[in-house]
């Protein structure tokens, strides 16, 4: 037991940024730069779930800013690895679809600020093939 000192601040949604720079996340026939979508599975698991999630698409400046001020509404932020250069936050989950160099993952994992989660999927060959089995 800790006693005097200060009660540990609450997490909040905007506490958590999403990268990505899977193709799971992304929808090239609306989004053909590879932005992630609204539509993706682990945009609607979340929201379905009960966690309001941004979308924040690359070069909107708006929603950009409104996200590093803290401006906007209390949600997750998900985005693309190339969409928020300079961005910490204290929880970050990075989905890695494998397409990232090393400097890549590197940035993902600098902007974190207390916790990192660093999801692999499985590849989408070995997805298919244990699907086949059943």
């Amino acid at each position: 037991c800790v006693s005097g000192g200060a009660s540990p601040s609450t997490l909040r949604y905007s506490d958590v940024l999403l990268l990505t720079d899977s193709s799971d996340f992304t929808d090239t026939e609306t989004r053909p730069s590879g932005e992630v979508s609204p539509a993706s599975g682990m945009v609607r698991g979340l929201r379905q779930a009960g966690v309001p999630v941004t979308v924040v698409s690359e070069g909107d400046e708006g929603a950009v800013a409104a996200v590093a001020c803290r401006t906007g509404p209390d949600h997750v932020i998900a985005t693309r690895v190339t969409a928020v250069y300079g961005l910490e936050r204290p929880v970050v989950v990075y989905v890695d679809g494998g397409y990232a160099d090393g400097w890549g993952r590197l940035y993902c994992m600098s902007r974190c600020t207390a916790k990192l989660m660093w999801v692999k999927p499985p590849p989408r060959a070995a997805a298919a093939d244990s699907d086949d089995d059943d």
